[in-house]
């Protein structure tokens, strides 16, 4: 029996460092969920499923809410402007980016907000872009929305920001879409992490959304609707 004992432990601590090489030092265990409390109202699309370690220039680490969807692949005709190939998804059969595809979902959830697009200026979007210049597209926010990305970019020395900028009442939510695999954090956006939280943003109010790509031949296969939350299956 203890030869089974000691197999068994052997076992254990070989899946332990399998598994510890197999993600990224920035992507925390779920053991860490309990350290951060959240507790806004947002669709189950988007609630937290961990938390991501992000190490800010001022030498602090700050844990970060975390969900994983999995968003399907448009499968229609081209759109006319991809932003430099940008990934086309498809949120109920309109072809969107996956910033617009998360903040669809929020404003179906009654939440408000915008796009924020900083290349080559600052824009704020609710629609596809139909060139580079943005300008036609481009919308305006309520004045205060607008005072306080203006106050946390000051702070923070950086006109960067979070992909979307919603709101709720008195509750504000930053989303960064990050492609599992392909995006990680920037200078610029950790810039402005720390500035967000010394403007009294809260932990909770910064969400990565590390998303996945529901390939187009696998569509036909799932029937749980448009919007996975759960990893999917292993061909």
């Amino acid at each position: 029996m203890h030869s089974y004992i000691v197999l068994e432990f052997s076992l254990a601590v070989n899946y332990f460092l399998i598994f510890s090489r197999t993600f990224p030092h920035e992507v925390s265990c779920s053991t860490q969920n309990a350290k951060l409390k959240f507790i806004m109202d947002i669709p189950k699309e988007l609630q937290p499923t961990g938390t991501m370690e992000v190490h800010l220039s001022n030498g602090t680490t700050v844990l970060l809410p975390v969900c994983h969807p999995i968003f399907p692949l448009w499968n229609g005709p081209p759109v006319r402007f991809d932003y430099g190939k940008k990934p086309v998804l498809d949120h109920k059969g309109e072809a969107c980016f996956a910033e617009l595809v998360i903040l669809r979902i929020l404003i179906e959830h009654g939440w408000d907000g915008v796009w924020v697009e900083t290349y080559g200026g600052t824009h704020y979007l609710r629609t596809m872009p139909n060139e580079w210049k943005l300008g036609s597209e481009h919308v305006s926010i309520p004045a205060e929305k607008e005072e306080l990305l203006q106050k946390i970019w000051k702070t923070a020395k950086t006109t960067a920001c979070f992909d979307v900028f919603a709101w709720r009442n008195d509750q504000v939510l930053f989303c960064e879409a990050k492609r599992t695999g392909k995006d990680r954090l920037t200078t610029a956006q950790k810039k402005f992490i720390e500035g967000s939280l010394a403007c009294g943003i809260s932990k909770e109010s910064l969400l990565i959304i590390e998303w996945t790509e529901l390939p187009i031949h696998s569509m036909s296969d799932r029937h749980k609707g448009p919007f996975q939350t759960d990893k999917p299956e292993t061909e």
